[in-house]
């Protein structure tokens, strides 16, 4: 399956990327649908630090997996012009569909195969040590009820 991630430590889109989600009906490109309440996570000239080079900045809501096929076909459509200039770029890898997948990062976005982690923090064996976005083939975004 295909995934997406970007260079950057965080997902950012273009505001031209989620217009055309939108378009194309992605729940988690409206404003009235959890996680995104109000307007999605984004910088205006409003913004207390710095003004004016946010301005085109959506964060993408960790519960979107990203393999969405609307986020994916916004991929196609659009490449480099998917993410905003200031936050990097969006990149597709190649994960079997059989993979259990969680997105990591440092210096830039990672995918790796779900596994066992140990941590001294965790108390129990097996659990998690740290807060990850776990997907699967059949993963979507469903809204959180209000």
């Amino acid at each position: 399956m295909r995934v997406l991630i970007s260079s950057s430590t965080s997902f950012y889109l273009s505001k031209n990327a989620i217009l055309r989600a939108r378009e194309l009906d992605a729940l988690w490109a409206f404003p009235d649908h959890s996680p995104l309440v109000g307007e999605p996570q984004h910088y205006t000239s409003e913004s207390p630090d710095p003004p004016d080079r946010w301005d085109h900045s959506y964060f993408l809501p960790d519960s979107v997996p990203r393999h969405d096929p609307i986020l994916l076909q916004v991929f196609d459509e659009m490449g480099d012009e998917m993410a905003p200039e200031e936050w990097g770029t969006i990149q597709c890898v190649e994960v079997p569909d059989d993979v259990t997948y969680y997105i990591g990062s440092y210096l830039g976005e990672w995918v790796a195969e779900q596994h066992r982690v140990w941590h001294r923090d965790s108390g129990i064996e097996g659990c998690s040590a740290g807060e990850f976005s776990v997907f699967t083939k059949d993963s979507t975004f469903s809204p959180e009820p209000s």
